[in-house]
């Protein structure tokens, strides 16, 4: 039954399920689970925006700082956003590394120049 439920839809549908299926299991607490379905739907649907940036915040939420990194990176790749770049720039210096949390900063601003997220994240010293 499953086999024939797959042939019907499109790898983007079922990426999209799966999606939706991580999203609930994140938000559920289950970030394992999710994890392991937003990778599926990540070979499926290798250019969403959307399952790059749940994948980011799963890893970050495992503790897996580079792999988060990498996988925002790629969802900035697909779309630049200030509020992402808010974001890497926050884990970044959780991870020690300041120098490059006020370059992402600082790419938030000339975005968006009135983030007051960015802003205090620039100024940060460390």
């Amino acid at each position: 039954p499953f086999e024939l439920a797959r042939e019907s839809r499109s790898d983007t549908e079922v990426a999209a399920a799966l999606y939706m299926k991580a999203q609930r299991l994140f938000d559920g607490g289950d970030a394992a689970t999710a994890l392991a379905e937003a990778t599926r739907a990540g070979y499926l649907d290798p250019y969403n925006r959307s399952i790059h940036l749940l994948l980011a915040r799963l890893h970050r939420a495992r503790g897996d700082g580079e792999k988060a990194v990498n996988e925002f990176h790629m969802a900035l790749w697909s779309e630049d956003d200030a509020d992402v770049r808010v974001e890497v720039a926050g884990l970044l210096r959780e991870m020690g590394r300041a120098v490059e949390a006020r370059k992402e900063a600082a790419r938030a601003l000339a975005l968006a120049p009135g983030n007051e997220a960015a802003r205090k994240l620039a100024e940060t010293p460390q």
